[in-house]
């Protein structure tokens, strides 16, 4: 009986270790090109306060793989997107 209780929870532990493997994820990075906050876009986040970005490169990632990377650039006090790359694991 433990023996089948082993195999199932081991099982139980495959799937939910490879369920946790294919979430989706976003990582942005802001970016301050000439190192000056008065220059830039604001950005409020949930930690705080990003000042002066001139950029943002935000990527997607699903499981291990990189979907889609894409970048934004201030323009007027805002953050405009641009086109997303075609293949995201070649350099420009």
């Amino acid at each position: 009986m433990r023996r089948i209780a082993a195999h199932i929870l081991g099982v139980l532990a495959l799937c939910i270790a490879g369920s946790a493997a294919a979430q989706d994820y976003r990582y942005a990075v802001y970016v301050d090109r000439d190192v000056n906050a008065a220059t830039g876009c604001n950005v409020v986040l949930p930690g705080g306060t990003v000042n002066g970005a001139e950029l943002r490169v935000t990527a997607n990632v699903t499981g291990t793989t990189v979907s889609s990377v894409t970048t934004a650039t201030c323009a007027s006090g805002s953050l405009v997107p641009s086109r997303p790359r075609a293949d995201p694991t070649r350099s420009a």
